[in-house]
């Protein structure tokens, strides 16, 4: 949208408003009041909502999870078991290297399950915090509709204070008959009194929309960074390390040597990975935490200022 459209936009919603404001029905201002407070209530409910599944998608169970099977994986066993393979008696009996890769296997099944949660819980993750993305909008939208009234307000208020007043004074000073202008003029001056009570509510509440925003501004980017993380640094990586694994398995069958300092660096760095990722899922968990709460206690103030207002 080009600045001269956005600028038309915004005049057309704010002559919307304009019309809408009714002079003779007070109540009506405080019913869409009423009614504003309550789709916030309801919008800040979707918000929470959001947060809360994503903390169902148990990223640290699964992580912490996949961290033990990697670090229980012995390379030093296996390095050991090596030295029996030049004894052909021993390795008839008992072929301990055999047993360390069918124990391996296990461990790798494992793991593949881990990953494979771990990658339905990303796409889950994406989905909601695309989700979030939705909502940011919203609120981006909630903020300029409570522009508009508010704008709205205090033209209706600016033509009723420096026009319609003064106009009425200016009839009741010439007027034979009076009452009928006085009692309009004390109306009009009653529903200014009230009317910028509203639109002091109404500015109230838009600063509603700002406090939403900061709150979505600190977990929707760390959700993109997080999923971004499981990708790269977990999934990717993993997906690497089992053909490294599986190239091993081939040379170990053939009897050949093995490239034992290779997988050792290997199951290190993915092991410095996953607790990097672990860290990075606690803070975004505990700044979720801190959202929700924040968000739960705007809930509430709404709530309680809902109640204050007359039926």
């Amino acid at each position: 949208m080009s600045e001269n459209q956005s600028s038309t936009f915004s005049e057309q919603n704010r002559e919307k408003w304009i019309h809408a404001i009714n002079l003779n029905d007070i109540d009506s201002m405080i019913h869409d009041g009423t009614q504003i407070q309550k789709e916030m209530i309801i919008f800040i409910e979707k918000i929470l909502a959001s947060i809360r599944v994503i903390d169902q998608l148990h990223f640290a169970d699964l992580l912490t999870g996949l961290l033990k099977e990697v670090e229980s994986i012995d390379l030093e066993r296996l390095n050991r078991t090596r030295h029996f393979a030049f004894l052909p008696v021993i390795n008839k009996l008992w072929n301990p290297t055999r047993k360390w890769i069918v124990q391996y296997q296990k461990k790798q099944q494992q793991i593949d399950r881990f990953i494979h949660q771990l990658e339905q819980s990303r796409t889950l993750l994406i989905q909601y915090t695309e989700k979030l993305q939705e909502l940011t909008i919203q609120n981006h939208d909630f903020y300029h509709q409570l522009t508009f009234m508010i704008e709205a307000g205090e033209q209706t208020l600016k033509e009723i204070t420096q026009i319609k007043i003064p106009h009425l004074h200016e009839q009741i000073k010439h007027a034979k008959n009076r009452h009928q202008q006085t009692q309009e003029l004390h109306r009009l001056i009653n529903f200014v009194q009230q009317f910028e009570k509203k639109l002091y509510d109404l500015k109230l509440n838009r600063q509603i929309p700002l406090q939403v925003a900061r709150q979505l501004k600190r977990i929707y980017p760390n959700n993109q960074a997080f999923a971004e993380q499981i990708q790269a640094s977990v999934i990717s990586t993993f997906l690497l390390w089992k053909k490294q694994w599986e190239l091993a398995m081939t040379i170990m069958n053939e009897k050949r040597i093995i490239p034992l300092e290779d997988l050792k660096k290997s199951q290190q760095e993915i092991i410095s990975s996953l607790i990097k990722t672990i860290h990075i899922e606690k803070e975004g968990r505990k700044k979720r935490k801190d959202v929700e709460d924040e968000l739960y206690k705007i809930g509430e103030e709404i709530r309680e200022s809902w109640k204050q207002t007359p039926v």
